[in-house]
This record gives C-alpha cells, sequence and structure tokens, in this order.
C-alpha cells in the first residue's frame, strides 16, 4: 500500500477506517522533532507546542534553577518557579534573581533565603493599608484606669500601679521602665515584637496619665493651701496696723 502524506503528517484512521492526516490540529516537525497539537505557530518553538488548554492528571518537571526555572515565561525564560532543594523548598525568581522561598515548614521568605516566621522579610516593609497583629485574645490594658479607679480589673487582676518613687528606683537599677524589655531581651528575640510592644506602650502612656492626674490634684491642693495661707498673711497684716494705730493712739 502506498500512502501519499505532506512532509511531517501524523495519520490516523478516520470513520471510514481510511488513513487521514489533519496538519491544523496534529503535526510532527521531522527535522527538529517537535510535535504541534492543535493551531500552533510553525516553525515549532518548543518539544510539545500545544494551541489551547491542557488537562493531566500529574506533571513531572525538571527541578530548574533560579537562572532557568523549570516553570517560565516564553517571553522571559528566567522567570518562575523552581525547586530549590528536594525537602520541599521551592523558590520563585524574577530576572535570574530569587524573590520570594517558600520552605518545608511553609515559612516565606521574601528577599530572605532563610525565614524562620511564617512570613520573614528581607528588607523595609510598606503597605497603602492598615497594619493588624494578633487577635481577639490580645490584652489591651483597659486594666491599669480599672485597677486605679475600681480597686481591681478581671483583666488583669495581679497589676498594681507603682508608686514614682519605686518606677524611679527601678529605672536607676535596670535602665529600662518596669514591663518593657531590655536590650538584651529585645536581641535575644530578635527584635520587636509590634502588637506586644505597642500595647505596653499604651500601658505606659495610660498610667502616666494617672501619674500626671495626682500630681495635678496634689497641684490644686497646694494652690488651695497657698491660697488659704496668703489670705491668713494678710488678715495678720492687717490686725498688725490696726495694733500699731492703737499703741500710737496711747501714747499720744
Amino acid at each position: 500500500v502506498t500512502l501519499t502524506a505532506t512532509p511531517g503528517s501524523i495519520l490516523f484512521g478516520a470513520n471510514s477506517g481510511a488513513p487521514q492526516e489533519d496538519n491544523g490540529q496534529l503535526f510532527w516537525d521531522d527535522v527538529s522533532n517537535r510535535l504541534g497539537i492543535g493551531l500552533a505557530s510553525r516553525p515549532l518553538q518548543n518539544k510539545l507546542t500545544v494551541a489551547g488548554t491542557t488537562r493531566t492528571s500529574g506533571l513531572l518537571n525538571s527541578d530548574g534553577t533560579v537562572g532557568s526555572p523549570a516553570y517560565r515565561f516564553s517571553s522571559n525564560g528566567n522567570t518562575g518557579m523552581f525547586l530549590i532543594h528536594t525537602s520541599g523548598i521551592l523558590g520563585f525568581t524574577t530576572n535570574a534573581t530569587e524573590a520570594i522561598r517558600i520552605d518545608a515548614n511553609q515559612n516565606v521568605g521574601v528577599g530572605q533565603e532563610n525565614p524562620i516566621e511564617k512570613l520573614h522579610v528581607g528588607g523595609n516593609i510598606m503597605t497603602d493599608g492598615n497594619f493588624i497583629a494578633g487577635s481577639t485574645t490580645l490584652q489591651v490594658p483597659d486594666y491599669v484606669f480599672q485597677t486605679y479607679f475600681k480597686g481591681y480589673s478581671p483583666l488583669k487582676p495581679d497589676y498594681q500601679l507603682r508608686p514614682l518613687a519605686e518606677v524611679k528606683t527601678f529605672i536607676q537599677q535596670f535602665n529600662h521602665l518596669p514591663g518593657i524589655a531590655s536590650q538584651q531581651e529585645i536581641t535575644a528575640q530578635g527584635g520587636f515584637m509590634l502588637d506586644k510592644t505597642a500595647l505596653l506602650n499604651l500601658e505606659k502612656i495610660e498610667e502616666l496619665f494617672l501619674y500626671t492626674l495626682e500630681q495635678q490634684t496634689l497641684i490644686e491642693e497646694l494652690k488651695s493651701q497657698n491660697q488659704t495661707l496668703s489670705n491668713d498673711l494678710n488678715d495678720l497684716k492687717l490686725r498688725i496696723v490696726t495694733l500699731e494705730r492703737l499703741i500710737l493712739n496711747e501714747k499720744n
């Protein structure tokens, strides 16, 4: 049997059983050994070129590298995704530079090759919205005012406002405010914990207001005492003047 077909055609059985070609949908380039499926542009640029969508139950690929990622784009071959290590470390690269890394513990590093938290950024962070940290379990320091004015707070039953003299002694001894982490503690934990630090700062601000209110009360008391003393002094001066006049009258 002699068959005639277009070079590169793949023949398959038609409904009639006769061999048939359809190069618009299936074409083999026997020069470059490349296969095209669908209306793929020719000459074919890859081993397999599909014009349309594909579906598969699994796909195996090479690991790739930072400069040649396994999953990349035809218009930018050094931007995409690659496997950094078989333990499950995944990398995303842009223009042959690693930008994001996800380790085997699902920690995400941005500009950071060894992330130790769920999100670890090796550089500055900027947001156009709000930064929300923590959860509904955060201990907002309403307990400062509750304890001071009501004598007790269920939010933090062991909280007590320290006398200023005690705060002064603590600062002189440890060089930081009570309840605030020292330089050594901050260094050991790798930096500030923003949510905890913000709430502790709020606690200290509320304590400052209480100290200020106490001082204002004392100032008002001192002003009242001073006014009383001033009135007494003026009264005494008047009495002395009156007494001096009486003595002069007696002499005359």
